[in-house]
């Protein structure tokens, strides 16, 4: 989006971004971060979500690292995968804590429900398949992919 790659940095526990070269990176968010993992962009609005397992929180900021918020910090262990659907307004997330499970929820965090916690190990990967309306997630435990 606007020619930037977005990325979490664990090694140095912050959020980053530079052009699509490679050139100009920018490290935009580096405050009570424990360990950065899942990170997607939300086209529509320009917002940054991402899971930090560290924090066991999901939050979000405006694409330049401004206006950070916490959305969910209860009822998270690991949160891992993250992915949008910007166009209906939905967030949804891999827990790959003591209970697996993935989740949804609304764009600011409301209206939070879990949609699969039967059958997983360590679901980590999230895709999702804007024109079928279909979620496929990747489990590390399982070595499947649904």
């Amino acid at each position: 989006v606007e020619g930037y790659i977005y990325w979490t940095d664990d090694d140095v526990r912050a959020i980053r971004r530079a052009y699509l070269d490679g050139s100009g990176a920018q490290t935009l968010v580096t405050t009570e971060i424990n360990h950065p993992d899942g990170i997607a962009v939300d086209w529509v609005a320009r917002n940054l979500y991402w899971t930090d397992t560290g924090t066991d929180r999901i939050e979000v900021t405006r694409l330049n690292g401004t206006s950070r918020k916490i959305l969910i910090s209860e009822n998270l262990d690991e949160p891992r995968a993250i992915v949008l659907n910007p166009v209906m307004g939905y967030m949804y997330w891999t827990d790959w804590g003591e209970n697996p499970k993935i989740e949804c929820a609304y764009l600011d965090g409301s209206e939070r429900r879990v949609l699969v916690n039967t059958s997983l190990g360590w679901p980590n990967g999230l895709a999702l398949d804007l024109e079928k309306d279909k979620l496929y997630w990747g489990d590390a435990k399982t070595d499947k992919i649904e």
